[in-house]
């Protein structure tokens, strides 16, 4: 008896996709096993990408025409508050492009089908968990399209599933699919890998519709992102020759129907766009980014590229590693190629570097070549095809450590390991690979301008020894006893260690009433965290406690608690400090 034709399509389908079901699965196990578990998807940029949906389905307050915030006032009520909307002339508009809003919404209406009617305001715990499914689902589609694309390439299978791992989990893009899934970059990345493989297809074949495929994928992408467009660039790489970039141009443009129909669809598509300004703002075409620009005169190219701050190969070296297949290209006088890819890579990098804030704002990474990652792996496959065991293997080894090294680094961003911005080398090694709680918030020590506080009163603690796994407390007093202790706004404790990084002492400041027995304050920071230079080197640190002023009838207690090591303190003060008027 024949297998029924349904059973067998449904059997090849999944044997096609098997491979990317599981990375994903392994993708959801990690975030959910090895990582904080934050409910809340949508913030921060994230915002504006998806509050079209509400603000379309729920709050009626998308459409402004002739309205503005002088005669409307409770219009604007809600959208002050979001964040994301600016003013532009006399009305406001969503700062973000609506791409990634459209891509959300089959997820969107399921969850609103799914909630009760009368408690739904589009930003409860199920819709932060809808967008969640969303990244997962469109970065299923990614590796699905990364793969059609590579066979296109002739890469054989292991190197795709190779390819495809370390894409996943060698990559910034495991923190986008969870804690920042609304910002647009794993949908942008979707649309990238399948407009990529649709141009990719369309020199193999010439066909139309692969043609329209593309148009429809380009027109998505300037809508996720404007800046995107830049992909357009990677099209004489994928042409393959000068010969076949041209006569693919030339067919385009022979084909008079053709290109009217892709050009419709894609004015069909961005129209969506102008028609959310116009909604908005009665105009068709906005510039939202108001303060914002590119300086092309000072690009940021070495930073981009390698600080410590943000550098793409600095937190995910795994792309330096694929760009050792250009070097291969030219050995295989496969010239035309490897030119076209770099003349790609260095428009996108001197276009994205150009940017007022080349890093970015508070992200994992350089989260603006994300959106990219494809056009780096399909070098990466390519150099992977192409070499011999011996080295192939050392190669893998080498590129199997990006993995830990990713899923730590993801780990330490968030949870206060990493800076959000403000990384640099001293800061970056001081906790590379460090996931202990003791080094959370290290890094984020405030600086302070000494010359706008005044000292109110200071206490000689003089020398401490502890014992290992004593506790001993240093300062039991009455806030009465500091001078003006109303205006005290910081407690500055230091003293003179080594700093043993080795060592889990923590200090804590506790001020509480006695009578109510109630705490005011509670802070208790690792020994580490008063270092002002390298770890164990002698020298004398300090930690700022900040306050909100020290009322009456408190009482201020001070503690160390040691751990393993003998600790000696040496000139311990505590300095109460008020800024200047």
């Amino acid at each position: 008896m024949k297998t029924p034709l349904i059973i067998q399509a449904l059997a090849s389908l999944i044997k096609f996709i098997a491979w990317e079901l599981i990375i994903v699965l392994l993708l959801i196990f990690t975030l959910t096993h090895y990582f904080i578990d934050e409910e809340k998807t949508i913030r921060a940029d994230g915002l504006g990408y998806y509050d079209y949906l509400p603000s379309i389905f729920i709050y009626h307050d998308f459409v402004r025409l002739n309205t503005n915030t002088n005669t409307h006032p409770d219009l604007y009520h809600r959208i002050e508050k979001t964040g994301v909307y600016i003013d532009y002339y006399n009305t406001k508009v969503n700062k973000y492009p609506c791409g990634t809003a459209l891509l959300l919404s089959p997820f969107y209406g399921l969850t609103s089908l799914l909630s009760n009617k009368n408690d739904i305001d589009g930003y409860t715990i199920p819709f932060h968990k809808a967008v969640h499914y969303a990244a997962v689902f469109y970065l299923f589609l990614t590796l699905l399209f990364l793969k059609k694309l590579l066979l296109l390439y002739n890469i054989e299978k292991i190197n795709i599933i190779l390819t495809q791992l370390f894409l996943v989990f060698s990559t910034s893009i495991l923190h986008y699919t969870k804690q920042e899934a609304s910002f647009s970059h794993v949908y942008s990345l979707f649309a990238i890998t399948t407009f990529i493989y649709f141009s990719k297809a369309y020199f193999l074949t010439y066909r139309n519709r692969y043609f329209y495929w593309a148009c429809i994928f380009i027109a998505l992408i300037l809508i996720l992102r404007q800046i995107n467009i830049i992909i357009i660039f990677i099209i004489p790489f994928l042409a393959g020759s000068s010969e076949n970039f041209k006569r693919g141009i030339a067919t385009v443009l022979n084909r008079t129907s053709m290109l009217l129909k892709g050009s419709f669809i894609f004015l069909c598509i961005i129209s969506i766009q102008c028609l959310a300004w116009y909604l908005q703002t009665s105009y068709l075409f906005v510039y939202s980014y108001q303060n914002e620009s590119f300086d092309f005169f000072n690009p940021e190219i070495i930073n981009i590229l390698f600080s410590y701050k943000k550098g793409l190969f600095v937190y995910a070296p795994i792309l330096a590693v694929a760009m050792i297949a250009l070097v291969k290209l030219f050995l295989s006088k496969r010239h035309y190629e490897a030119v076209s890819w770099l003349l790609f890579f260095s428009v996108c990098t001197y276009v994205l570097s150009s940017w007022w804030s080349w890093y970015y704002g508070c992200s994992y990474g350089l989260r603006a070549y994300i959106d990219f990652y494809s056009v780096f792996f399909i070098l990466f496959a390519l150099l992977l095809n192409q070499m011999r065991l011996l080295i192939k293997i050392p190669l893998l080894i080498l590129c199997a450590l990006t993995i830990p090294l990713n899923l730590i680094q993801t780990f330490q961003y968030q949870g206060y390991i990493l800076h959000w911005m403000n990384m640099d080398q001293e800061k970056y090694w001081k906790v590379f690979l460090k996931t202990e709680d003791k080094y959370k918030g290290l890094v984020w020590k405030a600086s302070y301008d000494y010359s706008k506080y005044d000292t109110l009163d200071v206490i000689h603690l003089n020398n401490v020894s502890l014992i290992p796994y004593q506790e001993k407390t240093l300062l039991y007093i009455s806030a009465d006893s500091i001078k003006n202790q109303q205006l005290c706004t910081t407690i500055q404790l230091s003293f003179s260690n080594t700093f043993d990084k080795e060592n889990n002492a923590r200090f804590t400041l506790d001020i509480n009433n006695d009578e109510d027995i109630k705490n005011y304050y509670y802070h208790t920071p690792p020994l580490i965290h008063f270092a002002e230079d390298k770890f164990g080197t002698y020298h004398k640190g300090f930690y700022n406690f900040e306050l909100h002023g020290l009322t009456p009838n408190r009482t201020i207690n001070l503690i160390v608690s040691n751990q393993a090591n003998t600790l000696y303190l040496k000139d311990l003060q505590l300095v109460f400090l008020k800024p200047k008027l």
